[in-house]
C-alpha cells in the first residue's frame, strides 16, 4: 500500500516536472522568438545607422561643396564688383577731368588750361618728368614723387598775374577725409616740385558737412558736381 502510494506520489510529481518542462519549452521558445525579432531590429538599426551615416557624410560633403562654390561665387562677385567700381571710376574721372579743364578759369582761376594728367591719360609723362627734375634737384623726395604721380587729375595753366599754376584734384563720388589729405599733401608736393602756385582742390557729387568743414581748414578748393 505504501509502496503504491509513493509510486502515485512520484507520478504525480512526473507529471508536474513534465508541465513545468513543457512551460519551460515554451517560454524559451517565446524568448528564442524574442531574440530573434531582437537581432533583427538591432541588425535593421546597425542598416539604418549605416543608411545615416553615408547619408550624413554624403550631406556634409555637399556642404563642403556649396561653401566652395559660395566662396568661388563671393570671389567673382567682389571681383566683379572691383571693376565695376573701376570702370565706373575711370569713367567719372573722364567726366570730371572734362568739366574742369573747361571751367578751370571759374573754379581756380587758370587760363589757357591743359589736362597734363588723369588717369584717362596713361600715356602722360609730363607730371612724372617733372617730378623726376625735382627729385634730382632734391626739392622732393623718392616717397613724395611717388605719392604726387597718383594724383586723379592735374591741371596746368596760368593764373592771373600771368605765371605757371597748376590745379591738382582728387575725384571721389562721396568726398571724404583720405581725398582731402590726399588733394593737400600732392599739390604741396607739385608746388615744390614745380615752383608754380598750386591748388589743390576736391571734387565730387556728396560732401559731408565735416568733410567740408575740414576742406576748408586745409585750403582744399570744393567742387561740387551733378552726376
Amino acid at each position: 500500500t505504501e509502496l503504491k502510494a509513493g509510486q502515485a506520489r512520484l507520478e504525480a510529481s512526473q507529471a508536474r516536472t513534465e508541465a513545468e518542462v513543457a512551460e519551460l519549452k515554451v517560454s524559451q521558445a517565446r524568448l528564442e522568438a524574442s531574440q530573434a525579432r531582437t537581432e533583427n531590429d538591432v541588425a535593421e538599426l546597425k542598416a539604418g545607422q549605416a543608411r545615416l551615416e553615408a547619408s550624413q557624410a554624403r550631406t556634409e560633403n555637399d556642404v563642403t561643396e556649396l561653401k566652395a562654390g559660395q566662396a568661388r561665387l563671393e570671389t567673382n562677385q567682389a571681383s566683379m564688383w572691383g571693376e565695376l567700381r573701376r570702370l565706373t571710376g575711370t569713367e567719372y574721372e573722364r567726366k570730371i577731368a572734362r568739366i574742369l579743364r573747361r571751367r578751370s578759369q571759374r573754379y581756380f582761376g587758370i587760363t589757357g588750361s591743359e589736362l597734363v594728367h588723369s588717369i584717362t591719360m596713361p600715356n602722360s609723362n609730363l607730371i612724372p618728368e617733372l617730378l623726376d627734375q625735382a627729385f634730382d634737384r632734391n626739392a622732393i623726395n623718392s616717397a613724395e614723387a611717388d605719392l604726387a604721380q597718383f594724383a586723379d587729375i592735374v591741371i596746368a595753366g596760368v593764373n592771373a598775374d600771368g605765371n605757371p599754376a597748376y590745379a591738382v584734384i582728387e575725384a571721389s563720388i562721396t568726398v571724404d577725409e583720405h581725398d582731402v589729405s590726399r588733394a593737400k599733401d600732392r599739390a604741396a608736393i607739385i608746388a615744390r616740385a614745380t615752383n608754380a602756385a598750386t591748388i589743390a582742390a576736391v571734387v565730387g557729387t556728396e560732401l559731408p558737412d565735416d568733410i567740408r568743414q575740414l576742406a576748408e581748414a586745409g585750403g582744399v578748393a570744393i567742387i561740387i558736381l551733378a552726376e
